[in-house]
């Protein structure tokens, strides 16, 4: 549970989720989106920096 509500507090802190109820359907599933592929890439990353994988 704590690493699925870090994420979502991540997403709420730096990408704006929070204001999800001010979004229309279309721009939210766009930002979010977005959001989870950052999310995904910053993690990757420091998977590769950590482990030296190619």
């Amino acid at each position: 549970r704590n690493t699925v509500e870090r994420v979502f507090g991540h997403s709420k802190l730096h990408y704006g989720m929070s204001k999800a109820r001010h979004l229309g359907l279309m721009q939210f599933h766009t930002s979010t989106v977005l959001a989870s592929i950052v999310h995904n890439l910053k993690t990757a990353l420091s998977l590769k920096q950590k482990y030296g994988l190619a």
